[in-house]
C-alpha cells in the first residue's frame, strides 16, 4: 500500500520524466507528426504497463505520472475502455466530454 505522500511523489517524478520526454519528441519531430508519435508511444507504454503484473508504486510512476504527462490520449483511451468494461452499454461520452471542456 502506498501512502498519499509517496503516491504524489511518484506521480510527480513520473510526470516530470514524461513532460521532458514529450518536449524531446517535439524538438525532433515537427508538427502534427509529433502529436501522433507521442499518442502512439504513450498508448503503447500505458497498455504495456497496465497489462504487466507490477505493483501500485510502479503503476503510479509510469502509467499515471510518465504516460499521463507524455500524452493525454493514452489516459483518455484507458478511461473510456474502463468505463465500457464497468458499465456495459456505456458510450464513453462521459470521458470524452471531460476532454472537450475549454
Amino acid at each position: 500500500m502506498t501512502g498519499p505522500i509517496l503516491a504524489a511523489a511518484l506521480v510527480g517524478v513520473g510526470g516530470s520524466i514524461g513532460a521532458v520526454a514529450r518536449h524531446a519528441v517535439g524538438l525532433r519531430i515537427e508538427g502534427r507528426r509529433s502529436v501522433v508519435a507521442v499518442n502512439a508511444l504513450g498508448s503503447l507504454a500505458l497498455g504495456a504497463v497496465l497489462a504487466a503484473p507490477i505493483g501500485s508504486p510502479a503503476t503510479l510512476l509510469v502509467a499515471v505520472g510518465a504516460c499521463g504527462a507524455f500524452t493525454t490520449f493514452s489516459s483518455f483511451a484507458v478511461e473510456t475502455v474502463s468505463t465500457a468494461t464497468r458499465r456495459p452499454g456505456a458510450t464513453g461520452k462521459g470521458p470524452s466530454g471531460t476532454y472537450r471542456l475549454p
